[in-house]
């Protein structure tokens, strides 16, 4: 009797697993095209320049890439899945700048760091600790 039950039990628990396995795939999710921006954080007052590099994941463009804060002056070049951001003035902790992706979820997947800062002294800073930077949605 405890056999049986045990191997009904069992049937059922297979029979539960196979009606789970031919569901209905999910269908890929569609890119979602938007912006992103660059921000900062910086652990000084004076910061007057400085170089980032965005690295974007295979398959991942920028375009339309606008500085974010008026009074800060952003230049940028690309080479190849590399961007470099160079960002002069005073520059507080905040957004640097804008871009336009064809998939904002991959935000996450975007590698960006900072290269070097220059102070209002025109000397580069010896280290970016304390810095920080990231890609995320506005």
């Amino acid at each position: 009797m405890i056999g049986s039950r045990w191997r009904r039990g069992l049937a059922l628990g297979a029979a539960v697993a196979l009606i789970g396995s031919c569901a209905e795939p999910t269908a890929p999710q569609r890119p979602v095209a938007g912006a992103l921006q660059v921000t900062w954080t910086t652990p000084h007052v004076d910061d007057r320049s400085a170089l980032l590099r965005v690295v974007l994941p295979s398959g991942l463009s920028a375009t339309g890439l606008d500085g974010a804060t008026p009074g800060i002056e952003v230049f940028h070049r690309q080479s190849g899945d590399t961007l470099f951001i160079a960002a002069f003035g005073e520059l507080a902790s905040g957004a640097l700048l804008r871009f336009e992706v064809p998939d904002v979820r991959q935000a996450s997947r975007i590698a960006a760091t900072i290269v070097e800062v220059g102070a209002a002294d025109d000397a580069l800073r010896t280290t970016t600790d304390g810095y920080a930077v990231r890609v995320q949605q506005p």
